[in-house]
Order: structure tokens, then sequence, then C-alpha cells
């Protein structure tokens, strides 16, 4: 017997993405008026930079995405997201005014 488990990662993202695969994913997933399937790295990184946000680690998280078959390059060069693939979970918190 064979069992492939496939395990996706989990992330959490507070009103501002703490890590380099959270900042990479809401900006895939937003679009930011891009179309899904003409990403290049250097157009993510600059969407990423348009939100002050540091790149730092993107191509690594880039290459992840890839491995894990939510970006995948066509045969242009140009990367293509896959949003069916993400799933984005809102929950609402309470949020004590004295911390």
């Amino acid at each position: 017997i064979i069992v492939l488990e496939k395990l996706k990662p989990l992330i959490e993202v507070s009103s501002e993405p703490s890590t380099p695969l959270g900042r990479l994913v809401v900006i895939l997933y937003n679009k930011f008026g891009n179309r899904n399937d003409k990403w290049s790295k250097k157009n993510i990184k600059q969407k990423i930079e348009e939100h002050a946000w540091p790149i730092d680690g993107i191509d690594y998280e880039i290459d992840r995405l890839v491995q894990w078959e939510i970006l995948t390059f066509q045969s242009s060069g140009s990367l293509r997201f896959f949003p069916e693939r993400v799933r984005v979970v809102e929950k609402n918190i309470e949020v004590n005014e004295y911390g």
C-alpha cells in the first residue's frame, strides 16, 4: 500500500503579514490588477515593495509555492497562480481596548 499525504502550510496573517510566505500569498491572492497567469518574480517583488513590505525570503517562498503546485511555470516563462488552491479564512476577534 502506498499512502501519499500532501501537507499544506497554515499561515496566520493579522492586519499585516509577518512572514515572507504570508506576504507572497496576500499579493497573489488579491491580484492587484494582475492576471493569475502573468506573474513574474520581478512583478511579485515590485507589488510587495509597493506595500512597504520587505522582500527577503520571497524567492524561496516562490519556489515553495511552485513545489506545492500553487504556482506553476507557463511555457512563456511567466508564473501562473491557482487561487482555488488557497483557502482564505477570515476570523473576527474581539480586541480589548485596554490591551
